[in-house]
C-alpha cells in the first residue's frame, strides 16, 4: 500500500487527526460523573470506566502529536491547547471553516466540560473530530504529484 515515507507519513498524518478527537468523544463518553450528580465518590466507585476515560483522553492528546508534526512540520507541541490553535492559525490561510471549527469546539468542550454539561462536553469533540476529520481525510487523499511539485 505504501511505497515511500511521504505516504507513510501523510498516511499517519491523517488517521492521527481522524483517531484523536474520536478518542476524544469516548473519553467524554465514558467519565463516569454526570450532570446534576454531587457524589464526591463517583470516580472511586467507578475505577473501571475511570480508566476507561483516563486512557482515552490521553491518547486523544498524544495522537495529536504526530498530526502536528508530520501536516504541518512543527518541531512539537508547547501545550496542548496552543498546539491546536497554532494549526487553526497556519491552517486559516485555506479558509475560515477550519480555525472557526476548532475554536468553537474547543470553547464548546471547555465550556461543557467545565459546566458538567454532558452533551456540550461530547458536543466540542463531536466539532473537532468535524474539522480535523476533514482535513485528515484530505492529507490521505492528496494526490503525490501535487506535494512533491511545491
Amino acid at each position: 500500500m505504501f511505497t515511500d515515507a511521504l505516504l507513510i507519513r501523510r498516511f499517519l498524518a491523517g488517521a492521527s487527526l481522524v483517531l484523536a478527537p474520536v478518542c476524544l468523544i469516548l473519553g467524554m463518553i465514558f467519565d463516569p460523573s454526570r450532570p446534576g450528580v454531587e457524589d464526591p465518590l463517583v470516580y472511586a466507585r467507578n475505577p473501571g470506566a475511570v480508566g476507561v476515560s483516563a486512557t482515552l483522553l490521553h491518547y486523544a492528546w498524544v495522537l495529536f502529536v504526530p498530526a502536528l508534526i508530520a501536516a504541518w512540520q512543527l518541531p512539537g507541541m508547547i501545550g496542548s491547547f496552543l498546539g491546536l490553535v497554532l494549526v487553526a492559525v497556519a491552517y486559516a490561510r485555506a479558509g475560515w471553516w477550519f480555525p472557526a471549527g476548532v475554536l468553537l469546539g474547543i470553547v464548546v468542550w471547555l465550556f461543557g466540560a467545565s459546566a458538567w454539561n454532558l452533551v456540550l462536553g461530547i458536543g466540542g469533540p463531536v466539532i473537532l473530530l468535524a474539522a480535523f476529520g476533514a482535513v485528515g481525510v484530505s492529507i490521505i487523499r492528496m494526490p503525490v504529484a501535487r506535494e512533491r511539485a511545491v
